[in-house]
């Protein structure tokens, strides 16, 4: 059984590569203890660089627990529901990669 975390983070996105960097960029200056919580990107099967970004992010903070994922069913449900199915926190955060 998977480890139960406080928080999960879930960032369901479609072609905002740009966008989602900056995002990206918010919740690692968090000050907060990054074992309290687990990233999740959910890229719902964007045609731009999103699986790139998110891997490189990944790999730059191996502090936080990030995880990416892709779902090919389009929309916005999809995308949220295989974050909330994914999701090991007791408490789910969405975060829009655009605002």
């Amino acid at each position: 059984m998977p480890e139960v975390l406080p928080a999960s983070i879930i960032i369901p996105t479609y072609k905002r590569a740009a966008y989602l960097s900056e995002c990206l960029k918010a919740v690692a200056a968090l000050k907060t203890d990054p074992a309290t919580f687990e990233l999740i990107i959910v890229d719902n099967n964007s045609p731009d660089n999103t699986q790139d970004i998110s891997s490189k992010f990944a790999q730059a903070h191996p502090e936080l627990q990030v995880r990416y994922l892709c779902e090919v069913a389009q929309g916005c449900s999809p995308a949220r529901n295989r974050g909330v199915a994914e999701a090991r926190g007791e408490i789910l955060c969405f975060l829009d990669e655009d605002s």
